[in-house]
């Protein structure tokens, strides 16, 4: 993951002090959500419920995504459609 996001942000930073900043946030950001994720996964573990919402949940960072880059390039339906089915058979059973 650092290295893709050093490719995409670091690069034609004119000093090593922005270049530090940028390097902190970055780090700050992955480990909160690292451990974000630690705790609800050994919090919820057991519970169906909140196992299927996750999964279902697994759609909004593209869409997030979407709108941010304004992209209307959409998957076809029946992709959509496999990949939700194939993420949500597991957590039904």
């Amino acid at each position: 993951m650092y290295t893709i996001w050093r490719n995409q942000f670091l690069q034609g930073l004119p000093n090593p002090a922005t270049m530090r900043k940028k390097l902190i946030k970055f780090y700050l950001i992955f480990y909160v959500f690292l451990f974000l994720s630690l705790f609800f996964v050994t919090k919820f573990y057991f519970e169906k419920t909140y196992i299927v919402i996750a999964v279902s949940l697994s759609w909004i960072p593209q869409i997030v995504h979407n709108l941010v880059k304004r992209n209307n390039v959409s998957m076809p339906l029946y992709s959509i459609l496999m990949n939700s089915i194939n993420k949500l058979i597991f957590p039904v059973k």
